[in-house]
């Protein structure tokens, strides 16, 4: 700290004769002259008694004078937190000394952050990632000048780890499983993710008894459905701005079917249990199924045993995604016989397709669920319509496929 201000010469008052050198001079009456010189940071000074050659000083105990004076503008970082690409950003710096009222600036920050001249707020969104060496100025309405150099990582978004194989075990999260579990070492801000899932297009349906807790984004509650298969749902982690999606999957293993039901798909036979996972150019029409991929059999040896007719029927429901609802369609649906030739059950597969994919959907996954409803009967009109399949059909099956955007 340093004090500006005007050394020179005070002139007191008139010697006053009669007085020896060196006694003070009675109160109220004229004392000797004496020099003035700069005080200390403190700025005082007094108007002291004292001899003719005495020098003030800054205790206020001799003569002197000056003005008081500001103290150098210092800036101060402070704990300058991480940024990440496409993150909300806020960090404010500190400034003492000078007169206290500042006009800020910054070089060096990265696009997409900008100072605020008035109270040196940095706000934005950072397009880029790295290390930054940032200088920020503070200037008084003095013009005294404080600068303080600071270092902003910005680490890259927010990502998470994609399935490595379409039957991966990790292609949706499960049991005591979290979406935090799959961010990707490095990327994101390091502050908290919120969990949360939003109905609606393309995140499939959160199923009866089940929520997602905010801050573990760990699965909590019972399933409250009896239906066997896969119920699979979108999950996002949200970070200053910044989305990232997983799927979920909670499973019904208590097959409470009159039928047997099973799949065979992606390779792998008996597989009811798994999603089907699907890769997806953003840039192209997609579509999976057809090529006897999946399969799907519905078995019940029971119900048309002895008799010379059997009847099958069925009835799904989907919901909402990036697949178009008219393209989703149950192929190849006919009877199905053992090896002697007996009508046991049905067997279908399924196609579904998408012309071209929202731009919304080119960077996350996304999933459509399908629930079957299945009936076999000796008398046709059992199983001729939807209501007729639910009243007198013995067997659903939740099925869920989940895309990936196409790994680069």
């Amino acid at each position: 700290m340093s004090f500006v201000g005007r050394a020179g010469v005070v002139v007191v008052g008139l010697s006053v004769a009669g007085c020896p050198q060196g006694e003070m001079a009675p109160a109220n009456t004229a004392g000797a002259s004496g020099t003035a010189t700069d005080g200390d940071a403190s700025g005082s000074s007094g108007t002291g008694r004292g001899t003719a050659d005495e020098t003030a000083t800054p205790d206020g105990d001799g003569s002197g004078g000056g003005t008081m004076g500001n103290s150098p503008v210092a800036v101060t970082c402070g704990d300058v937190p991480d940024s990440a690409v496409g993150a909300s950003y806020s960090h404010t710096a500190t400034a003492v000394g000078g007169d206290g009222n500042y006009d800020w600036s910054a070089s060096g920050l990265p696009e997409g952050l900008e100072i605020d001249g008035g109270d040196g707020e940095i706000t934005g969104a950072p397009s880029t990632s790295g290390s930054f060496e940032v200088v920020l100025t503070a200037t008084d309405n003095g013009g005294l000048v404080g600068e303080g150099d600071c270092t902003l990582v910005v680490n890259e978004a927010l990502g998470v780890e994609p399935p490595a194989a379409p039957l991966a075990e990790q292609a949706c999260v499960s049991g005591d499983g979290s979406l935090l579990d799959l961010i990707i070492d490095g990327t994101g801000d390091g502050s908290p993710v919120e969990c949360s899932f939003e109905a609606g297009n393309g995140n499939g349906r959160l199923p009866d008894g089940i929520t997602v807790d905010p801050e573990t984004c760990r699965i909590e509650g019972t399933l409250e459905s009896d239906r066997f298969g896969v119920y699979a749902f979108i999950v996002r982690g949200e970070q200053h701005g910044v989305s990232v999606y997983a799927p979920y999957c909670v499973t019904q293993t208590d097959e409470a079917n009159a039928y047997a039901v099973d799949v065979d798909h992606s390779g792998a036979t008996s597989v009811p249990l798994v999603p089907i996972v699907r890769f997806f150019d953003p840039r192209d029409s997609v579509s999976i199924g057809g090529n006897d991929d999946p399969v799907y059999s519905v078995v019940d040896a029971s119900v048309c045993l002895g008799s010379n007719a059997c009847f099958f029927g069925f009835s799904f429901s989907i919901n909402a995604s990036p697949f178009d609802s008219r393209t989703f369609d149950v192929i190849d649906a006919a009877l199905l016989s053992d090896d002697d030739d007996e009508r046991i059950g049905m067997t279908h597969g399924l196609t579904v397709s998408a012309a071209s994919i929202d731009r919304a959907f080119h960077a996350r996954p996304w999933i459509q669920n399908a629930t079957m409803r299945y009936c076999l009967s000796v008398v046709g009109a059992d199983c001729s319509s939807a209501p007729a399949v639910a009243d007198n059909g013995g067997g659903e099956l939740e099925i869920s496929i989940i895309m990936f955007p196409q790994a680069r």
